[in-house]
């Protein structure tokens, strides 16, 4: 009894699989829009924490937005490998900021498609120039993150600026 109850159940189960129809073209877009909409609220919530723990000198803090495996590519650097690794890279770059350094991020554009998703944007930093007053110096980044166990973690994150850095 049991086996002839399993069969029909597989069998309707089969039915109700092969009858569904694919998404379409329109359908998708509509899904991806949404899912986009989300995922950009939650992002511009997770940059601006970001940007907190990046003023707040906080490496760990930093680091924490990086999946275990994640894969940091700084400007004119090799690339960084994991977690603990990009901990120490952002160590070594907010000991080299001069004190008074600001940073800024501004979240352009959110592209996902289920669990992950395609962050890009523009980021500045406004630091005491060479001659007393302050300058600033902007550029662009491009972050892929990925939903893992509900939660977006970064795991590629490029960038570079928008013209040579200046000397310090």
């Amino acid at each position: 009894m049991f086996a002839r109850v399993t069969s029909i159940s597989l069998i309707a189960l089969a039915t109700l699989t092969a009858c569904q129809q694919p998404e379409t073209a329109e359908q998708m877009h509509a899904r991806m829009q949404m899912e986009s909409d989300s995922a950009r609220v939650a992002l511009e919530a997770k940059a601006a924490a970001f940007v907190e723990a990046f003023n707040a000198g906080n490496a760990d803090a930093m680091a924490a937005f990086y999946a275990p495996d994640a894969v940091l590519m700084p400007p004119d650097m090799p690339a960084v490998m994991g977690r603990d690794a990009i901990r120490g890279g952002m160590e070594g770059m907010l000991a080299g900021m001069p004190p008074g350094s600001v940073f800024a991020l501004r979240v352009l554009d959110v592209a996902a498609n289920g669990p992950i998703a395609v962050d890009r944007g523009e980021w500045s930093t406004t630091m005491p120039g060479p001659d007393g007053g302050s300058m600033e110096i902007r550029g662009k980044y491009l972050v892929e993150w990925h939903r893992i166990d509900g939660e977006w973690l970064i795991v590629s994150d490029i960038w570079n600026g928008d013209a040579p850095m200046p000397p310090m």
